[in-house]
């Protein structure tokens, strides 16, 4: 990830949990891989290594739940698309 600066608001972190706002924040930026499951999981753990894949995982869930992150079809393929905070 280098230099780059996680943000994230207040409300956000209290709203979704840290961990939550912490991918959907780099879901923002564009650093992650949204192709499918398995490449977003992989991706937030290359960028985001203090995050167990559990807590991960519960926060992908989390966000698709509160319609943050939408799951879609495409080809019978699952790619994920990130709604903005």
């Amino acid at each position: 990830m280098g230099d780059k600066k996680i943000s994230f608001s207040k409300e956000v972190a209290e709203t979704l949990g840290l961990e939550s706002a912490v991918i959907l924040d780099l879901y923002n930026q564009k650093v992650l891989d949204n192709n499918s499951y398995d490449n977003l999981l992989s991706s937030i753990e290359e960028n985001a290594k203090y995050l167990s894949v559990e807590k991960i995982k519960s926060a992908i869930d989390k966000l698709v739940k509160y319609k943050f992150i939408t799951v879609r079809e495409n080809n019978g393929k699952q790619d994920f698309v990130v709604r903005s905070a």
